[in-house]
């Protein structure tokens, strides 16, 4: 399975954003929110919700918890909700729904 196939963001005309690409885009906006030029008051008031005694350690694992919300989407069944003229096409050629790099139906986003 090629990594960058499985969707995590769609776009028009058939692109879309990989999971794993999403993933790390999430993770660092987390990690740049917790940074000491950030407001310490946005660590300050994690660490109370968290219960976390040291508000430097949230910058340790956080962005990690974080860039892990959307984990299910390289799943099968959240790959399959996208119906495309040629999601049956992909679906078939796959050894899961949805995972085929050789039935890709869109291109990434942000590439030609």
């Amino acid at each position: 399975m090629d990594i960058l196939q499985p969707w995590g963001k769609t776009g028009p005309n058939s692109t879309f954003h990989p999971a794993l690409f999403h993933m790390l885009d999430v993770g660092n906006v987390a990690r740049v929110l917790l940074e000491p030029s950030a407001t310490p008051r946005f660590r300050w008031v994690l660490s109370r919700a968290l219960n976390v005694a040291d508000t430097e350690s949230l910058v340790r694992w956080l962005p990690l918890i974080v860039s892990m919300h959307d984990i299910g989407k390289v799943s099968s069944p959240f790959q399959g909700k996208v119906v495309t003229p040629r999601r049956e096409q992909r679906v078939s050629d796959s050894s899961g729904p949805g995972l085929s790099s050789a039935g890709r139906t869109g291109k990434y986003i942000g590439t030609n």
